[in-house]
């Protein structure tokens, strides 16, 4: 099996103590005399019965300096003739062994032996062949260093055969090994458990068995060892370190756990290892790790989680996003501001918010904290602060370092440059609405001007700010600014002294007039206009000031237009009894007024109510000329088709049956004949009141001379004072249409300049 302690940083891999030959020769040449004297003791030369040399050598070995530990050796042995000869050789091939210089450790082992067989020779012999990959050669060279051993030194070699083992890749036997001498051991000799604890940690970290080899460390770590050195030094012979153990064991096991999804448990451990003893020692190699560690498993989650933000699985992207953010990485300016686009994407506002501002907090200076805020900003409604936090985003791309970044600015607009688009849009829609209307939320009445402003502060419009940040989008301001400004228009019978421009300017509001009930009228008009989800009514009784006759003029000749465009025209039937009952309509007062039947003709829409404001016939549906009986009745009472009503133009009849239609309708004043008729014949006379019937005259004058209509002239009754080829009368009309031949151009202008001349 392949040992996975690859994929950790080299750092942690590396054996810092490089001492571990002599002081494994040391612990067990103590344990196999049977001795408590260590090599500190020694003044002179370390004289054990598996190792002896210098003391100058056994430092520089100690210090982990084996190059020129193996020029000291080689000196010794150079200069010596003692009976340590064969001890030194054997020191050097294990030095030599550690050095990879394996031909000559095998040649230096060989050549101890052959002067006096001893266990550390062939140790060092079995080392050997370990290095050259001798597996059979090195088992038995080591089973026969256990020759002239005592039986109570014996689990010493047997514990340094199991290692062995493990190291020839017998890795399961060799844990087998050590766990029967474990179990084998007394269990109160504490230095044996200790021992085989920690060896037995050591071949299941090697193995992989990260979990079991923590639980083991565990374990040792309430165990009391009176000879430390001899566990930490035996093993060092193969190069083994129990230094850091604990943590390296963990260190693995966070990579085992991440491996397998568990990032709970590696937080956990990953804590462990900061809060450990070594990790509060500042262990360089240790904080490193942690470094790596961390910014590798970000660097991964994050790129998962791009690859399902990309495709639109927001809730995966999150919690690889999370699962980053949870390992508290250095920056995570980044992950915050991923997280927060991928929960603004499952509208997600308020969550999406918070991470943003931890974005921005993280790292102030990237502009996409800000540009993510804004999203969810935009995304809870919350429209100035959104704005605010766009314009924050363009100044950090302006101001930012990378030139690349700086270039991204032409493609975004600045808020005013919106602003600017919306408002001409906006001017240019008011400019075919009403000159004045009511605000039926405030019941003020408001001008153009004044509706921009209240324009200006509705959510609506600082949506549509917020939302263009790349270039404006006419069509959609165009929607947006339509809707806003749909205006409902009111038609009734005059009663009287109705609420004038004027008396609603003094009190500021329809809601401040007197408890009348004509003021209450408008008011319940205005009401029943705000239910219906419209911000805007018109009313003749108070939205024109008559007392300026250009204002007056521009409102009677646009009238017709201003019904046609509107979002509904509401009808009150004051005549109507509630219940209503059908024909009540037909009966009404409202039908015989010469004003309203442009206001009948003209809306697209259209709502009848009676008395009590209820709807005609209790009928609820969205538009009263779809009403099935509705529409029976009107076709019955003006005489005129379904589809004409629905759909009416000024083109939609011939001119002798609109006459026919307005002759049946009666004004106050006699001028009011003429100017209700102006938008259904598209005529361009201007209003003059007190010009009186000449009104009528003026309109069907100009309807012969424009149009060549000769049945304008097939009348019989009193002629007009204006004119004597015309009647005096409208009401001359209300009779059998009459269809002689037409006469065309200049012949129709010419005959009647010379036989209708004015009076």
């Amino acid at each position: 099996m392949e040992d996975s302690s690859a994929n950790l940083p080299e750092p942690l891999l590396t054996v810092t103590d490089t001492c571990w030959q002599q002081r494994a020769i040391t612990a067990l040449a103590e344990h196999l005399n049977n001795s408590k004297t260590y090599l500190v003791n020694v003044p002179l030369v370390a004289q054990f019965p598996l190792v002896r040399v210098s003391v100058e050598a056994f430092k520089s070995w100690t210090q982990g300096n084996p190059t020129n530990t193996e020029t000291l050796l080689s000196e010794e042995i150079t200069s010596t003739s003692s009976p340590n000869y064969h001890y030194l050789l054997a020191s050097r091939a294990l030095v030599r062994a550690r050095l990879k210089h394996v031909a000559h450790a095998i040649q230096d082992a060989m050549e101890s032996l052959r002067v006096q067989p001893s266990p550390i020779g062939y140790i060092a012999m079995a080392v050997s062949l370990l290095g050259q990959g001798d597996r059979e050669g090195g088992l038995c060279a080591f089973d026969l260093a256990f020759h002239d051993c005592e039986l109570h030194d014996n689990r010493l070699l047997l514990l340094l055969k199991s290692i062995l083992v493990f190291e020839f890749g017998n890795q399961a036997v060799a844990i087998t090994r050590v766990e029967h001498l474990t179990r084998a051991s007394d269990v109160n000799d504490d230095d044996a458990i200790y021992l085989y604890t920690q060896v037995l940690a050591v071949v299941n970290k090697k193995k992989g068995n990260f979990e079991r080899a923590v639980s083991l460390i565990e374990r040792a770590k309430n165990v009391f060892c009176r000879h430390c050195l001899l566990i930490q030094f035996s093993t060092k012979i193969f190069e083994w370190s129990f230094d850091g153990l604990d943590i390296v064991a963990q260190q693995h096991l966070c990579v085992t756990l991440y491996a397998a999804g568990r990032t709970a448990e590696v937080l956990e451990i990953l804590n462990i290892i900061r809060t450990s003893e070594e990790g509060i020692q500042g262990n360089k190699g240790t904080a490193d790790w942690i470094a790596d560690f961390i910014q590798g498993c970000v660097m991964t989650l994050e790129r998962v989680g791009d690859e399902a933000l990309t495709s639109a699985k927001h809730g995966d992207a999150i919690t690889q996003y999370s699962t980053a953010l949870s390992l508290s990485p250095p920056s995570p300016a980044g992950l915050f501001t991923k997280r927060s686009r991928a929960r603004a994407a499952k509208g997600s506002w308020e969550d999406a918010l918070q991470d943003a501002n931890e974005a921005v907090k993280a790292d102030s200076s990237i502009p996409w904290a800000y540009e993510a805020k804004h999203a969810a900003l935009h995304g809870a409604k919350r429209y100035d602060e959104a704005i605010d936090t766009f314009k924050s985003m363009l100044h950090a791309i302006e101001q930012s370092h990378d030139p690349e970044i700086r270039q991204l600015y032409q493609n975004y607009i600045a808020p005013s440059r919106t602003i600017a688009a919306i408002d001409s849009i906006a001017r240019e829609i008011l400019k075919s609405h009403p000159l004045v209307v009511i605000d039926v939320t405030t019941g003020c009445l408001c001008d153009g001007p004044k509706q921009l402003c209240i324009f200006e502060t509705d959510p609506s419009f600082k949506e549509l700010v917020s939302s263009m940040t790349r270039r404006p989008d006419d069509e959609q301001i165009q929607e947006v600014a339509e809707r806003f400004f749909r205006y409902v228009m009111f038609s009734h019978a005059w009663q009287g002294n109705e609420p004038s421009f004027q008396e609603v300017n003094v009190v500021k509001s329809v809601w401040n007039l007197p408890n009348t009930p004509l003021n209450e009228k408008l008011r319940n008009f205005c009401k029943e206009v705000r239910r219906h989800g419209h911000n805007w009514a018109w009313s003749d009784t108070c939205c024109i000031d008559k007392t300026t006759s250009s204002i007056l003029n521009q409102s009677l000749t646009s009238m017709y237009r201003w019904y046609a465009d509107s979002a509904a025209t509401f009808v009150f039937l004051l005549d109507v009894a509630h219940p209503s009952k059908p024909w009540d309509l037909t009966r009404s007062l409202w039908m015989t007024r010469a004003w309203t039947l442009q206001e009948l003709l003209a809306p697209k829409v259209i709502f009848f109510y009676d008395s009590e404001w209820k709807p005609y016939l209790n009928d609820t549906g969205e538009n009263h000329k779809e009403s099935p009986q509705i529409l029976q009745e009107l076709a019955d009472a003006i005489k005129i088709p379904h589809g004409t009503i629905t759909t009416f133009s000024p083109d939609a009849l011939v001119i002798r049956e609109k006459l026919r239609l307005a002759s049946t309708r009666n004004a106050r004043y006699v001028e009011d004949v003429a100017y209700s008729l102006i938008g259904i014949f598209k005529s361009d006379i201007r209003p003059h009141y007190g010009e009186g019937a000449d009104a009528v005259g003026y309109l069907l004058e100009e309807i012969v001379a424009r149009f060549g209509e000769v049945t304008v002239l097939a009348w019989s009754g009193k002629s007009s004072s204006y004119n004597s080829c015309l009647p005096a009368s409208i009401f001359v009309y209300n009779q059998t249409s009459f269809h002689p031949p037409s006469l065309e151009g200049e012949l129709i202008s010419r005959n009647y300049e010379a036989n209708c001349p004015r009076k």
